[in-house]
């Protein structure tokens, strides 16, 4: 389960959405519509939506993420993990990730169908510079990094989860 991130594509100028309704919303396709969009939704794997929802926005054909939302935000919190100078190793660039879970999804434009939903342990964390969304129990071993966004990455090239500094 879980998403893979199977290549690291250009770097893209992320805006930040978050307000006191969406804790974590992050958009890399601003004003440039993909209407062939897949989405992968992630419930908390123990609760349900209610205890935590997340959707990221995917270009088909590339698997390029354009965007993060915390629907809900994960009530199970976790530690922020080292990001920037003091943290992890970084990698410029904007996560792909391996479509093949849309396989079966071929050309559906209707975003009613056109998702995959899964369900994970989900947790929210948060410091005085960043915001951290994990989307898995695996811990990220790196980032890739597309402006003030990070994608975590796992040992196994898992996608582990999404850390944001806190835009002013």
């Amino acid at each position: 389960m879980g998403l893979m991130v199977a290549a690291v594509g250009p770097s893209k100028v992320p805006v930040d959405r978050s307000d006191e309704y969406l804790p974590l919303s992050i958009d890399f396709d601003p004003g440039q519509e993909c209407v062939d969009s897949i989405y992968y939704l992630v419930e908390e794997r123990y609760g349900g939506a209610n205890e935590g929802y997340v959707e990221l926005k995917v270009e088909p054909s590339s698997g390029g993420i354009l965007g993060v939302v915390a629907i809900t935000k994960p009530r199970t919190g976790c530690d922020v993990p080292p990001f920037g100078n003091d943290g992890l190793p970084i990698a410029e660039g904007l996560a792909r990730v391996d479509v093949s879970k849309w396989s079966a999804l071929k050309g559906e434009r209707d975003p009613h169908v056109n998702f995959v939903r899964e369900r994970s342990s989900l947790a929210f964390g948060e410091n005085d510079t960043s915001v951290y969304l994990s989307l898995s129990p695996v811990a990220p071993v790196k980032w890739l990094v597309s402006g003030f966004v990070g994608f975590g990455v796992g040992a196994d090239g898992e996608l582990t989860g999404v850390i944001s500094n806190k835009t002013i």
